[in-house]
């Protein structure tokens, strides 16, 4: 089996005691959905750690993979989101991406696919890394991706401007959608400012 490769993120309170739940990042989720034992032992191994959440990486893979728009072939990814709910203790599924236009028209429309809400993503969570130089400077990913399309400098200002606009997308995403979803950020490098920004878009 393909090596499960995750980072755990505890909630902590004072006296270091587990507030609400543990989460973790799940890579290579693409290689795992489909294979009844890796997806069991990835299950299996959330239950046995206390892990109520877990968030999809990959999902573009998933959707190439499954065509996620549709309720015909998406059920391999609503059964393993039920599956996770039901059986295995799970709380929360979320969706991970970089860009608005991917929540917009496949994980939304998934979402809206599905009748059964432990069939559904609980969060749209937003992984764009818009403080790293080496992506958003001339040449680098998110510059010839997203900045320069979109007429936006290739600077961390400009990322930070590209950021904030997939962060209201998805609020608005959430907001439309009669399944309760949380809209998260995954954010590294950031000021002060900018994290009060962030906060009042989430």
């Amino acid at each position: 089996m393909k090596k499960i490769s995750c980072v755990i993120i505890i909630i902590l309170v004072s006296n270091f005691k587990v507030f609400a739940n543990r989460a973790m990042y799940v890579n290579d989720f693409a290689n795992i959905l489909g294979n009844v034992t890796n997806e069991n032992e990835l299950l299996t191994y959330a239950q046995n750690n206390g892990i109520k959440t877990l968030l999809l990486y990959d999902l573009h893979i998933v959707n190439s993979n499954y065509n996620l728009l549709n309720p015909a072939t998406n059920f391999i990814l609503a059964d393993f989101i039920y599956k996770a709910k039901t059986i295995y203790g799970v709380l929360d599924v979320a969706a991970t991406a970089e860009n608005a236009v991917f929540f917009t028209n496949v994980i939304d429309v998934y979402n809206n696919s599905r009748s059964n809400p432990l069939e559904k993503f609980d969060t749209y969570n937003l992984e764009f890394e818009y403080w790293d130089n080496s992506t958003t400077n001339p040449g680098g990913y998110y510059c010839t991706t997203y900045l320069t399309p979109n007429g936006l400098p290739c600077t961390v200002n400009g990322a930070f401007q590209f950021f904030i606009t997939i962060l209201q997308e998805m609020k608005t995403l959430a907001n439309n959608n009669t399944h309760s979803i949380k809209t998260e950020a995954y954010v590294g490098w950031t000021t002060a400012a900018q994290a009060a920004i962030i906060g009042a878009n989430l």
